[in-house]
């Protein structure tokens, strides 16, 4: 079973250009058992405060399974203990994004190396300083790029360009990079 972090594809967000590159994944995978993790649920979360928030936050919090076919669950919320257990069972964890690994922390990401594939979707940080985040949320942002990127087995980028950057900025990563371009095409148009 491969579990996947980050975004199930759907009607609601097939726009979205990361998730038309994680729908990509999702097709090159297809004849394998997946779960997807979508979002976790904080650990620190108290049940009796959810039932004096805004309903629209209440909702949000609850923890729900969706069994899509044979090879596909996916799972919203998710309380962090049960995320672990899965991968725990999971023969490869592949992470969309810098965003969807802070699910994990630094203890995580070390026993798990060997397993966590990262489809590294840009430079999170980069972007996230041109955007003028918050300095402590860059600086978490960055020691967890800088820790996982030094520890996980593949790092997958979309362009030569892209590893080049990664390969510079961390010299000493025993990380393997694989290229993966983003192919897009009309499918019904190809199969005419």
């Amino acid at each position: 079973m491969i579990l996947i972090l980050g975004p199930f594809p759907n009607e609601a967000n097939e726009k979205d250009g990361m998730v038309q590159r994680v729908a990509h994944i999702d097709k090159l995978l297809k004849n394998k058992k997946r779960t997807y993790i979508t979002s976790v649920r904080p650990q620190n979360t108290n049940i009796k405060l959810l039932f004096k928030a805004p309903r629209r936050f209440f909702k949000q919090l609850f923890f729900k399974k969706e069994i899509i076919n044979n090879n596909i669950t996916v799972f919203e919320n998710i309380p962090r203990r049960k995320m672990l257990l899965i991968a725990d069972q999971a023969n490869k964890i592949y992470v969309h994004s810098l965003y969807s690994l802070m699910a994990f922390n630094k203890k995580d990401i070390e026993k798990y190396a060997n397993k966590i594939i990262i489809d590294i979707h840009g430079c999170v940080v980069e972007e996230m300083e041109y955007m003028d985040i918050k300095k402590e949320v860059i600086k978490q942002f960055t020691d967890m790029e800088n820790f996982a990127f030094n520890k996980v087995g593949t790092l997958i980028a979309v362009s030569d360009n892209m590893i080049d950057f990664y390969k510079q900025k961390y010299p000493s990563s025993k990380s393997s990079f694989l290229k993966l371009p983003i192919f897009t095409f009309n499918e019904k148009k190809l199969s005419n």
